[in-house]
């Protein structure tokens, strides 16, 4: 099934499909082969997935808090950012409020995610699916790439 169309279009559920499969290492995020090959990357996909799949009115769930944890304990935890409509990712420990976000997501939670959206780690959903979508331009290869 093609989850990116639904994914783009809102489908939360989709969202959380495909960022359960980067997370997974399962599916390449879009991008050259070589880079979204790192895992690093595609956690930085799944994260911004996760973040607008997520039920806003529940708690995140036990896995989200687990992952969010590990965000800002591991050293190469990177996340994405939108410059100029391209895909470009950055470790977390260089946040500008890094100390911030390393305090509020130590167990993960609402105000982890809420934080990570204020400090810029989440990137709006709209430049987000507009990046993917110019990344996917032209793509050819479409192993480990189902969701398209």
């Amino acid at each position: 099934m093609k989850l990116w169309p639904l994914a783009k279009h809102g489908d939360k559920k989709a969202m959380r499909i495909i960022a359960s499969e980067f997370a997974a290492g399962d599916l390449l995020p879009p991008g050259p082969v070589s880079a979204a090959s790192k895992p690093s990357e595609k956690i930085a996909h799944a994260l911004v997935l996760l973040y607008y799949g997520h039920d806003s009115s529940h708690p995140p769930k036990k896995g989200m808090d687990l992952f969010l944890s590990e965000l800002v304990s591991v050293k190469t935890a990177q996340y994405l950012y939108i410059d100029s409509g391209e895909i470009k990712f950055e470790t977390v420990r260089n946040a500008p409020t890094y100390a911030t976000i390393k305090s509020l997501c130590a167990h993960g939670g609402a105000s982890c995610l809420n934080r990570l959206s204020i400090d810029g780690l989440i990137p709006s959903f709209q430049l987000y699916t507009d990046a993917v979508d110019r990344a996917l331009q032209g793509v050819t290869i479409t192993c480990r790439r189902e969701y398209l």
